[in-house]
């Protein structure tokens, strides 16, 4: 709803630069950050450098085992190597990898106050105190994360070409213990992996003249893969669900904004978006009891299917902006937004459609009395169509959730900033 969310790191410069911090707290918590800058060869081969790991004992005291949990274990690095071929051309390569070994938000508690099926059945033990735990089953989470990116930029002259590459790849590996107790009652395994690579081709206006413009093309391959095992041990059930899921996007899509007088723009903006998605789901439910899935005499219940179907939309934008002064901006918009349907492959593997918004949004931008005040209003009114919304899935007990398609839903509001110096 609110359009993307940018998150841009410095580039390399052409000064010699290094920075580092160092932190000591209680629980042996360490951190250490360190940057660094290298004008290469001049200015046609810059780098630029950062690390960062933190580490911490946990939180919390097993004492069925006698070790710390809610710990900290991670470590990340940054790079960005800026080459300028010609004074044209230029070429920025980055990667970054972070790694994590912890259990941090992975301690489960146990309110004593509340209903617990490991306590009031099994005799569990519950302490009073939320720092102190039993769990009979290891915590952790494992986390590789990898991305690569390299953008060209060639100045054309009355125009600038741009390519830009990505790829990321995810690995994610859970252990947690749901009943949070010295029981052997319940606990899961979760699994998860996911590589994706993008292109995307802008051509854009050198910002010369009353007409601005970006034409663009865009793609996307991505597949992701989960394994979620639920045990229930004084049931021998286990609940599996190995899915994966493959999505190919592409888009076309322009932009322009005409000044019709110095004060006066025009903005008028297209996109076509084709999406497609294929998955493989498998649910297998270990029921020996029938207590689980309520069949008498219980077995092994397996679903499988292997969904597919894609999805097209076209998403304009108009708007209007007027500067009443050089500290006056009178603006309005009308978007219309997309998001793609897919499966719920930790549910019954139901199909939801893509959720449609139409926004519309109006106000002013202003700094005044001499730059010493900024005041901002806007007015805004999201029309949804389809909208996505999550529930917990009641054949899991709620421990998963699925998407659905609301009717529709309607939000309007006003905002107001004011910045004062």
């Amino acid at each position: 709803t609110g359009g993307a969310i940018n998150v841009l790191t410095r580039e390399p410069s052409r000064e010699l630069q290094a920075a580092i911090d160092l932190l000591y707290g209680n629980y042996d918590k360490t951190r250490a950050r360190g940057m660094i800058n290298l004008p290469i060869v001049d200015d046609r081969i810059l780098l630029r450098a950062s690390a960062f790991v933190s580490r911490r004992d946990g939180y919390t005291h097993d004492v069925l085992r006698d070790l710390r949990v809610d710990d900290e274990d991670i470590w990340a690095a940054r790079g960005k190597l800026r080459l300028n071929l010609t004074d044209a051309l230029n070429l920025t390569l980055s990667a970054d990898h972070s790694k994590e070994r912890s259990t941090r938000n992975l301690a489960p508690k146990v309110n004593p106050n509340l209903p617990s099926p490991a306590r009031d059945l099994f005799g569990a033990v519950i302490s009073q105190d939320p720092r102190i735990v039993q769990y009979d089953h290891e915590l952790h989470t494992n986390i590789d994360h990898t991305a690569l990116g390299a953008a060209l930029e060639w100045d054309l002259g009355g125009a600038i070409l741009k390519s830009i590459s990505g790829y990321t790849d995810s690995r994610n590996d859970i252990e947690l213990d749901i009943d949070a107790t010295e029981v052997d009652f319940t606990w899961d395994i979760e699994n998860e992996e996911d590589s994706a690579f993008s292109q995307e081709l802008q051509l854009v206006s050198n910002g010369e003249g009353r007409l601005e413009w970006v034409l663009g093309a865009f793609y996307l391959h991505e597949k992701a893969g989960q394994h979620l095992q639920i045990f229930i041990s004084p049931l021998a059930a286990n609940i599996d669900y190995p899915v994966e899921n493959r999505v190919d996007a592409w888009a076309l899509f322009g932009q322009g904004s005409f000044d019709l007088t110095q004060r006066l723009r025009l903005t008028a903006g297209l996109r076509y978006s084709h999406e497609k998605k294929d998955a493989d789901f498998l649910n297998v439910v270990t029921d020996p009891f029938g207590l689980l899935t309520g069949v008498p005499g219980g077995g092994v219940f397996r679903t499988a299917f292997a969904p597919g179907k894609d999805w097209q939309a076209w998403t304009p934008k108009f708007g209007i902006d007027y500067s009443v002064s050089d500290d006056v901006l009178l603006y309005a918009s009308v978007t219309r937004g997309f998001k793609s349907g897919g499966f719920n492959l930790l549910g019954g593997g139901e199909q939801f459609e893509p959720e449609y918004i139409w926004s519309f949004e109006g106000g002013f931008k202003s700094t005044l009395l001499d730059q010493r005040l900024r005041l901002n209003m806007t007015a805004f009114y999201y029309d949804y169509s389809d909208l996505q919304v999550n529930r917990f899935n009641p054949a899991t007990g709620g421990a998963t959730t699925t998407v659905t398609n609301a009717a529709a839903a309607k939000v309007k509001g006003i905002e107001a900033e004011v910045q004062a110096l």
